[in-house]
């Protein structure tokens, strides 16, 4: 081919000067210098050509295609064993009443071939099907059946011994390149042999699906091959109760497809979701990680029944049997494993049996001492099941076990002290809600107190349990770090009290509604400060209410209606988003979320909203803090999958300083423009309270505490009072907000 293509072009050129009429030497110069470049050309061609045939690159196989419109092709081979009993016209019957029952059987989900011969039966090993293996390579090739290729086959040994016709079969998957289990059956019943056969490959049939991952690590999508030709029969083969194996689909290095099992790993089927939806059990903290190898992913069909297992631990560094470990097996999810499904201890040899049977899916759990341990699936596939499991021994098991459980109780504490302190704030909001200021005082007081009294020794606590998980060299801990947070918000909060009751005194000694006005505008600063231009609405308007007087504050309030107001439906859309989703976002939503994020800007910075981008700005803030600690925390671990999700963070976060930024420029200089400051906004300045008087002093709202976001929650919260600015101008004298602050809630 490449020395015919260089043939063309140079006829082609050899044709043209033919057809010139050469009128002098220099128009014939001229055309034989064109001959030359074209004849380079042309060794310029056949070069390229020849270079692309010595380094031939495989090219990249493409992802699994759909195949729910595909019907299987399906081979069942019948190899009769050298007896008498086996004569030409039985087992030509035989061969008949097969494919009839097959093909009636699969009807439009399988093409059905039957045969009495094939290359496989003729190599198998000394031991026969039990005995046989397949590496993938070699899939393809034996499921060929001279010049026709199937996707799955049924290759079955019939004997006759002492009575009785014998049945012994594997099953062989292309779509997976998996070789299924050995199984075998008997009957006595000459006319029911080919039944037998039948029922067996129905039994044993197991279809293979396409597995779509969602946005939900416990959840994936399947698309079972044949799907779309008959669902319902497909579905007699799946059942309520389905478990099966996952695969990845992995590219070779010769551009060929391998299916690797996912360790560790299964698929139940959930029962409301017709087939199409299975629930993920896995050990693994990201399965449906997709690189450039990984291009896809698939599952067949386990047949799963009643069984006992045995496992097998042994040390994931050295091999030896493991012995100190806490064994844990249940039915019912991992959540119910408690010391009633504790499993006899290891023997001597690391092997731990379990003394009765299990239904379909046992599910595990191995810890060293008190610690949380590993978690996995075993499905349940025969009488008898065996697993190795490699156990990482830690060292200082024992040790972070202990420290632990302390961690686990100060972080009880801290929520019950969380949760005294709440009901402390509430009585003080209620009380300044309705002015009783003295009474407020003296809540405020009772609040200190009981913050000081047990915040002290915890925060000290603390401190020894942090030191003591730096001396382990741990890496950092979710607990940890929530009571870290919550012990800057206890801090904080005690600081806002302390200047909440210095407020409180100076209202109750000037008895002023400048004074409690103070205590709104502060309030308002603060909200406004944060993007919460609703409340900081609420709050100036109320300021104003006490002391209508204040020509700046209603100057500031008619600014920031106006440039509140909502323009067009888009405007409203997207600021729902930034103050009902994104502000809520958490680091593992940010790459979903992002691309609505960005949109949701470009129609506000359209629309003119800087406000809304302001909220916008403190809540990317937010996200560039956790998903930098994230990072850090993924940095500490070696494993494939921590370091690829490292990776993704770390793109992930600096698409998002990228988007940070443009907001940020945006906002400055919107705000200026609009006359409301730049960066995080210009405060209304609280006006004092007489002429040549002290000032009253800047507060901060005390925060009830938060958890952090990895970190379980806290027992209890006050809730926050919505507000709206654009109904109306009129506004009655409310209670103050239920946030306590200095003067208010």
């Amino acid at each position: 081919m490449k020395n015919q293509n260089c043939g063309i072009v140079s006829d082609a050129c050899a044709s043209v000067a033919s057809t010139l009429r050469v009128p002098s030497p220099v128009l014939r110069q001229r055309l034989n210098q064109r001959r030359r470049t074209a004849h380079g050309l042309c060794l310029l061609l056949w070069t390229l050509l020849w270079l692309q045939a010595l380094a031939p690159i495989a090219a990249p196989a493409a992802e699994p295609s759909s195949q729910a419109d595909k019907p299987y092709r399906l081979l069942v081979v019948l190899h009769f064993a050298d007896d008498a009993m086996f004569t030409p016209a039985f087992t030509g019957a035989v061969e008949r009443e097969v494919r009839d029952q097959t093909r009636n059987l699969f009807g439009p989900l399988a093409a059905v071939e039957v045969a009495n011969k094939h290359p496989l039966v003729d190599r198998l090993p000394p031991g026969g099907l039990a005995a046989l293996e397949l590496p993938p390579e070699e899939f393809a090739a034996s499921l060929k059946l001279g010049e026709q290729s199937f996707d799955k086959a049924f290759l079955f040994q019939i004997d006759y011994r002492a009575g009785l016709y014998e049945l012994a079969w594997r099953q062989l998957d292309g779509d997976v390149a998996q070789l299924g289990p050995y199984r075998s059956r008997n009957t006595p019943d000459r006319p029911w042999l080919g039944k037998a056969i039948g029922l067996a490959i129905q039994d044993d049939f197991a279809p293979t699906a396409a597995v779509l991952p969602t946005v939900e690590r416990d959840k994936v999508q399947l698309e079972f091959r044949g799907l779309l030709l008959d669902g319902p029969r497909l579905a007699n083969w799946l059942g309520e109760d389905c478990v099966l194996q996952p695969f990845w689909v992995v590219q070779q290095g010769d551009g060929s497809l391998a299916r690797v099992p996912l360790p560790f790993t299964a698929l139940e089927l959930t029962p409301d979701g017709g087939g199409k939806w299975a629930r993920v059990i896995t050990n693994l903290p990201n399965p449906w990680l997709q690189t450039a190898r990984v291009v896809g992913f698939q599952a067949w069909k386990l047949h799963t029944q009643s069984g006992r297992f045995r496992l097998h631990l042994v040390d994931q560094s050295t091999g030896e049997p493991l012995q100190n470990c806490s064994v844990y097996a249940g039915e019912r999810g991992f959540d119910s494993l408690g010391d009633g499904q504790r499993l006899p201890d290891p023997d001597a040899r690391g092997y731990v049996v379990a003394s009765r049977p299990f239904e379909r899916l046992a599910y595990l759990r191995i810890s060293q001492d008190a610690g949380p341990g590993v978690q996995l699936p075993l499905p349940i596939t025969a009488d008898w099941c065996e697993m190795t499991c490699k156990v990482s021994i830690d060292e200082a098991a024992a040790e972070k076990s202990e420290l632990e459980r302390r961690i686990g109780y100060l972080v009880e504490d801290v929520k019950a002290l969380e949760t005294g302190l709440d009901d402390r704030v509430r009585d003080v909001n209620r009380l300044n809600g309705a002015k009783r200021y003295e009474e407020a005082l003296r809540s405020t007081r009772d609040a200190l107190a009981y913050g000081k009294k047990y915040a002290d020794p915890s925060l000290k606590h603390l401190r020894t349990l942090d030191a003591s998980w730096q001396k382990l060299k741990l890496p950092p801990g979710a607990s940890l770090a929530w009571l870290e947070k919550q012990s800057q918000e206890l801090a904080s909060q005690q600081k806002s009290l302390e200047t909440l009751a210095e407020n409180l005194e100076r209202i109750i000694q000037r008895n002023d509604a400048q004074s409690r006005a103070n205590v709104l505008i502060e309030l308002g600063n603060q909200a406004e400060r944060e993007g919460d231009i609703d409340e900081a609405l609420e709050k100036y308007s109320l300021a104003l209410g006490e002391q209508p007087d204040q020509p700046p504050l209603a100057k500031r309030l008619d600014q920031l209606k106006a440039a509140w107001k909502i323009k067009s439906p888009e405007q409203r859309q997207a600021r729902q988003f930034v103050y009902a989703v994104w502000a809520k976002i958490e680091p593992a939503g940010v790459e979903t979320a992002l691309p609505q994020a960005t949109k949701a800007f470009e129609t506000l910075r359209t629309a003119g909203d800087y406000l809304t981008a302001g909220k916008l700005m403190k809540v990317n803030e937010r996200l560039v803090t956790e998903l930098d600690q994230v990072i850090g925390q993924l940095a500490g671990r070696d494993g494939d999958a921590d370091r690829q999700e490292h990776e993704k963070y770390v793109g992930l976060l600096e698409q998002l300083a990228k988007f940070q930024q443009q907001v940020a420029d945006y906002y400055g200089a919107a705000s200026l423009a609009g006359g409301l400051g730049a960066g995080s906004g210009e405060s209304v300045k609280t006006p004092s309270f007489d002429a040549g008087d002290e000032k009253s002093s800047e507060t901060t709202p005390p925060k009830s505490p938060a958890p952090a976001d990895d970190a379980p929650p806290s027992s209890s919260a006050p809730s926050s009072k919505s507000s709206s600015s654009d109904t109306s101008d009129e506004e009655e004298e409310p209670p103050l907000s239920k946030t306590p602050s200095a003067g208010a809630k």
